[in-house]
């Protein structure tokens, strides 16, 4: 039996050993955080806010540069494009709508056009927005199709897609899209897919534009 003086002993020990343990850790960690990099599998990793990122051309997957790229899509400036008079592309300083025909059979009908990859001024972008401005098929669910890439549409990626119900009387908001940023120089096409046959779909979009 241990008596009642060794009980006690043991209890300051063990008081004791915790009390260096969280001690050799806190100074374990504070010499880490003012020292900067960290060693990990013996290669000095740099600290996130030490990280040298320059924005979208910096370290693809790093978190550095996730968190860059966030910062720099939630405060880009959006423009929104109308239809040029010349030739449909993107032209930030008129109004008028793209049409797209609507296929009942899925995304079959004929594609347009809506940039040409010349008209931006920006490394990448990104279509943010759309707003349906008239359609021959109200209340009847529709999508249009968005496409990427740098030779024919029939080559070309498919971006995104956005469904909308636009209801009898016409009154919509512009509907958020969600796409990868592509770069500048890539063509951008739509297709539209309706429950009614041959519906038409009057839109322009807001687009994102980044410098890196």
């Amino acid at each position: 039996m241990i008596d009642m003086k060794k009980r006690e002993w043991l209890k300051i020990g063990a008081v004791w050993m915790i009390v260096a343990v969280v001690t050799i850790g806190l100074l374990m960690f504070q010499r880490s955080a003012e020292s900067g990099p960290m060693v990990s599998g013996g290669k000095i990793s740099p600290k996130i806010d030490l990280q040298a990122v320059a924005g979208l051309l910096g370290v693809p997957d790093s978190l550095a540069y996730i968190v860059a790229t966030i910062e720099n899509h939630n405060h880009s400036a959006r423009v929104f494009y109308g239809k040029s008079a010349g030739d449909t592309y993107l032209d930030p300083d008129v109004l008028t709508e793209w049409q797209i025909q609507a296929k009942s059979a899925g995304y079959t009908g004929t594609a347009i056009q809506i940039s040409n990859g010349d008209e931006l001024d920006c490394v990448f972008y990104d279509l943010n927005r759309i707003l349906v401005t008239a359609t021959s098929a109200a209340n009847k669910v529709q999508k249009i199709q968005f496409l990427y890439g740098t030779g024919a549409v029939g080559d070309a990626t498919v971006a995104t897609e956005v469904a909308m119900y636009v209801p009898a009387s016409g009154k919509s908001e512009s509907m958020v899209v969600n796409m990868p940023r592509i770069p500048c120089d890539n063509k951008l096409w739509a297709l539209a897919f309706s429950e009614t046959d041959n519906a038409t779909i009057d839109f322009i979009v807001g687009i994102h534009e980044y410098d890196g």
